[in-house]
């Protein structure tokens, strides 16, 4: 069994009642008398669990016999490394040598459950390609991933394995490029309509338990959390101390990082991209997105060049003043001036390879 787990939030709506669960405190499987099966999230409130939906497989109207089975906790179902190996792998795990340290990170990815999360429609996301002086890019192909050499190593890809990095911010995306006073092609990505990409985000049980918040589920982190404290205190704790030192490989050497990337895209090839923490940019995330199939789900909505100056911490001077006001069939790009800074720039429809 594949030790990933998909919770795409939902909350009772005109189909679904309402209901109470008096003295369940954890997670729950109500199951209808119909064939649907609904998973509840713990909101404790005094002695009840008032359920909001997880996930569902056939939506219809609650019906007043239901049964109550208690389902398996995560660390049931995906057991974790025993707390004492765990431990003591990790404190040698400096001194191993190279394919050691990859096994490990290996046999521990495979076992650990890998959180993602859909990512819809409308989510834009940026890339910045910093240019020579007089350098202006004329085809879609100078905006994307290089096809043409071998990918070099980065922090989520090893040498020949092709992914597209993208951010959450222009800052984010001047600083990962390490602008100083460049001229620059900023490029703005979003998921085309009635599309959606499946993100792991790296470390989201750790963040979530540490903080109550993770920084890819937001308001629904509660249902992280309810997930992690359903489990025994010794489960528990290798569950936390496994992600947590995933992270904490995903943070240092690229030789290191990119394991982790590419073990998680390994085991789950429906997983489109991992998003993960910025290094530069305090709050800031990044993903590393697979270039299979890259134009199913994204498009390109904007291209705009200017020259970006960096003013201190992470914060840049934007001046753009030229913009793509069309991209050909064959993917050339058509640009024109900007007339002021506020000038126009989205290029509609998006544009995406057919």
């Amino acid at each position: 069994m594949s030790s990933a787990f998909w919770l795409k939030p939902m909350y009772f709506g005109k189909a679904l009642q309402p209901m109470t669960l008096r003295k369940r405190t954890d997670c729950r499987e109500i199951v209808g008398t119909d064939t649907w099966t609904a998973t509840l999230a713990r909101v404790s409130h005094q002695d009840s669990c008032v359920g909001a939906i997880l996930s569902i497989e056939s939506a219809r109207p609650i019906l007043p016999n239901l049964v109550c089975h208690m389902p398996p906790t995560i660390t049931e179902r995906f057991p974790p490394l025993p707390l004492d190996e765990l431990i003591t792998t990790i404190d040698a795990f400096p001194r191993m040598e190279a394919d050691e340290k990859i096994g490990f990170i290996r046999r521990l990815t495979d076992i650990h459950p890998t959180y993602n999360v859909d990512w819809g429609q409308g989510s834009i996301y940026r890339r910045c390609r910093p240019l020579r002086e007089g350098e202006m890019p004329q085809h879609v192909n100078e905006l994307i991933w290089r096809s043409d050499v071998p990918a070099q190593l980065g922090r989520a890809n090893p040498a020949g394995f092709n992914v597209l990095y993208l951010a959450n911010r222009p800052d984010t995306a001047f600083t990962e490029c390490k602008v100083t006073e460049n001229p620059v092609v900023l490029t703005d990505f979003v998921i085309r309509d009635a599309a959606s990409i499946r993100v792991a985000p790296i470390g989201e049980m750790i963040q979530t338990y540490r903080t109550g918040r993770g920084y890819i589920t937001g308001d629904n982190s509660r249902v992280i959390l309810s997930l992690i404290e359903a489990n025994a205190s010794h489960a528990m704790q290798s569950l936390l101390i496994t992600d947590a030192f995933l992270l904490d490989c995903f943070n240092g050497s690229h030789e290191i990082s990119s394991e982790v990337a590419l073990a998680i895209f390994e085991k789950h090839p429906q997983v489109n991209a991992i998003a993960y923490a910025s290094t530069q940019v305090f709050g800031a995330v990044n993903f590393a997105v697979r270039v299979e199939d890259f134009w199913d789900a994204w498009a390109i909505r904007a291209v705009r060049y200017g020259r970006a100056r960096h003013l201190s911490l992470g914060v840049h001077d934007w001046n753009d003043t030229r913009a793509v006001e069309n991209i050909t069939q064959g993917g050339e790009l058509h640009w024109r001036e900007l007339d002021d800074i506020d000038g126009q720039y989205v290029i509609d429809p998006p544009y995406w390879k057919t």
